[in-house]
């Protein structure tokens, strides 16, 4: 009899050399738990060691990659429970362009009507900045990752909780509260702050008041801010930009638009090139201010899918409204501002147009600047901007939602439910796509255990049939089969599960510094390694049953008439 381990080179052997080595092996090990069957698995996957060693890579590969999928689908589905906190509570009012290109926004009566129904808390403006802007120089990826954000929105609307924003320390804003802020945890610990510190918003200091905790999304703000504070720090350098391109482009002869230059075609003509020339302007001024929005069209879909690691898309504000559009606008705001409501062909009336001459021209000239532009301004605040509606606890949100349809027909009312099937079935894409990756490579690893089984049967038929020809069932044979498939299962499962967890755990950090924000885009949880794993069992269970049929199917008699 020759001697040698578990994993010495293969020699021939007589049929009883082999009786008396099998029975010897038996005898010895402890009959505990299949040890024996798991010894002698790992015997026969020994003795071919580096198809073995290829077959458990290969599945170890393909379970890596089901790993490194899951945890991308994990976080995805972290996004969509976080979405359904922060958009679930409130009703989405958002302005929307008519078939002409024209947006007339939302009036101020409109949203008090708005707010007096009694299925209404309250309505809040709701305006979100880059916390700094883009450091192209310095970051030149800043471009396309996630930048902190401050968002303007009424006190009371933070308070609520609506939208899953929790105070963690200090105090919530107040009315009346001027400079202050609250901001996340993250924010603190990225930019070294305490409470009751200083944070720089828009270039400006604001005074830490309190510490909140918000959904992990990244188009969620990381610092809230009043409303009416965020507007106005940027409103006012945004009219006094309009102001300076409204005296280089009319210079001292602005006074004379009021007098004169309407009641002729080419007064018309001046009208319709000053607009557009202040259009193309002041778009490039807010894109360059970091303006971002939510354009009226990805509210009215719900959710644009593609965008980077976002659930609402976040525009600039040249991409939400075009420049012919927003030159149509700019017109209209010219006319207003210049009459009002009154005809201009009226003032060509001798006694209206001696009452409404200037006397001093200068005056007038200053005063219609700062008029036009903040009508300018204020509309555009008060017509590409979303506004929040928080519905009272147990009101009818379907009755409520009708009810804003009516008094704001030419605005687009987003229910959250619309928001969050948006959201599940952005998710529900992307979860196919990663199925579909590990259907592919739970194929390829099925087939390379199938092909490692069925060489190993054909190497070891002179094995089987002596195991047949001395009483072992075809149950038996199967077990054994099925016992070394899932030793391969077990070992490439486990290798592919560690290399997934480790890779991920080393890269989520090189990630979240590449984000401004922290955030990554990999979650490892207990239900995905556990669930891998036993995906890994169960595949190379299935993978090695038609290799063991085909071991139990084989003749005796005629594979050792073959010896």
């Amino acid at each position: 009899m020759v001697g040698g381990t578990l994993f010495s080179k293969r020699v021939p052997l007589t049929s009883q050399e082999f009786l008396e080595v099998w029975n010897l092996f038996l005898k010895k090990v402890p009959n505990k738990m299949g040890m024996r069957i798991f010894l002698r698995s790992l015997r026969n996957l020994g003795r071919s060691r580096v198809r073995s060693f290829l077959t458990v890579l290969g599945v170890s590969i393909g379970i890596y990659a089901m790993v490194v999928m899951g945890a991308l689908a994990e976080y995805l589905h972290h996004m969509v429970e976080a979405t359904k906190v922060y958009v679930g509570g409130v009703v989405h009012l958002v302005t929307k362009t008519d078939r002409r290109g024209e947006n007339p926004g939302v009036s101020r009566q409109e949203l008090e009507r708005i707010e007096a129904l009694e299925e209404v808390e309250m309505v809040s403006p709701f305006l979100v900045l880059l916390l700094d802007g883009f450091n192209l120089e310095e970051r030149p990826l800043s471009l396309f990752t996630p930048q902190f954000l401050v968002g303007g929105l009424d006190p009371r609307m933070l308070r609520s909780g609506a939208q899953g924003i929790r105070l963690v320390e200090g105090r919530w804003l107040r009315e009346g509260d001027d400079y202050a802020a609250l901001v996340t945890r993250r924010l603190l610990r990225k930019r070294h702050l305490r409470l009751g510190g200083k944070v720089k918003i828009r270039h400006k200091f604001y005074t830490i008041v309190g510490v909140i905790d918000v959904p992990s999304l990244p188009t969620v703000p990381d610092a809230f801010v009043p409303y009416q504070r965020l507007r106005s720090d940027f409103e006012r350098p945004s009219a006094r930009f309009v102001e300076g391109l409204l005296e280089k482009e009319l210079g001292p002869s602005l006074w004379m638009l009021a007098s004169l230059v309407f009641f002729s075609r080419q007064g018309n003509l001046f009208l319709d090139r000053l607009a557009f020339s202040l259009s193309s302007k002041i778009l490039d001024y807010y894109d360059r201010q970091d303006l971002l929005c939510v354009s009226s069209e990805d509210m009215g879909r719900g959710v644009d899918i593609f965008s980077w690691f976002s659930v609402l898309k976040l525009r600039s504000f040249s991409e939400c409204v075009s420049p012919e559009e927003f030159a149509r606008y700019l017109r209209k705001q010219l006319e207003l501002s210049l009459y009002g409501n009154i005809d201009p062909f009226f003032l060509a009336k001798p006694f209206f147009f001696a009452s409404f001459f200037p006397r001093d021209a200068s005056g007038f000239r200053e005063g219609l600047k700062v008029k036009i532009a903040r009508r300018i301004i204020h509309g555009i605040y008060g017509r590409y901007y979303p506004y929040y509606i928080l519905p009272k606890r147990g009101s009818d949100l379907s009755q409520l939602i009708e009810k804003v349809r009516k008094i704001a027909p030419k605005a687009a009312v987003v229910p959250p439910k619309k928001l969050v099937a948006e959201v599940e079935r952005a998710m529900m894409l992307f979860t196919l796509i990663m199925v579909c990756v590990g259907l592919i490579s739970s194929v390829v690893a099925g087939l390379l255990i199938i092909n490692t089984l069925v060489m190993s049967i054909l190497e070891r038929k002179r094995e089987i049939g002596i195991k047949k020809a001395i009483g072992a069932s075809n149950l038996q044979i199967v077990g054994e089969f099925l016992s070394e498939s899932a030793l391969i299962g077990l070992f490439g499962g486990g290798i592919g599960v560690v290399l997934g967890v480790l890779s991920i755990w080393l890269a989520n950090p090189w990630i979240s510094s590449l984000m401004e924000t922290g955030h990554t885009i990999f979650r490892i949880t207990p239900r995905l390694v556990v669930g891998v794993f036993v995906f890994a069992l169960v595949l190379s269970c299935l993978a090695g049953m038609y290799p063991a049929y085909k071991a139990a199917r084989l003749d005796p008699v005629e594979t050792l008439r073959n010896l």
